[in-house]
């Protein structure tokens, strides 16, 4: 049977995994330098020893409007690039086993649900799991690469 490691985190009422594989770490939110020109969830660049990665409010791409209760950004090596995700918390790294991952019944073709691999049961808790690459539209990954 096959399975998939990955890091489970939150957005809004959500949750969400990506492959640990794409995951290369998990900070405290930083201070970011805004960016004029970029989409409104661009949050700017942040420092990452000694480089500046785009910082990407998942809330706001995904369109959550909960308040932040404590903050976390993702560190993700996505397309040969760094690029980080603010989202509202990380939990724990864990095995998703195939019988326990179903295909989305989503037009995954449009908006944020592009992003949506499966969608995994875990002890009761609808868990999405996100293709890291699909995040972001064709479009919006031209627009913030230059960067």
């Amino acid at each position: 049977m096959s399975r998939v490691q990955v890091v489970r985190f939150e957005v809004g009422q959500q949750h969400y995994a990506l492959d640990v594989m794409a995951v290369k770490e998990v900070v405290l939110p930083r201070v970011s330098q805004p960016v004029p020109g970029q989409p409104d969830f661009l949050e700017g660049l942040v420092e990452m020893r000694g480089e500046y990665v785009p910082l990407v409010d998942l809330r706001k791409r995904f369109g959550a409007n909960s308040p932040v209760l404590e903050g976390r950004v993702l560190v993700l090596s996505c397309l040969r690039r760094e690029l980080a995700f603010l989202v509202d918390s990380v939990g724990e790294v864990q095995w998703l086993e195939e019988g326990d991952m179903r295909a989305a019944p989503l037009d995954t073709s449009v908006g944020a649900s592009q992003a949506v691999a499966s969608i995994a049961d875990v002890n009761g808790v609808m868990v999405l799991l996100l293709r890291s690459e699909a995040i972001l539209t064709e479009d919006e990954w031209e627009r913030i690469l230059p960067i």
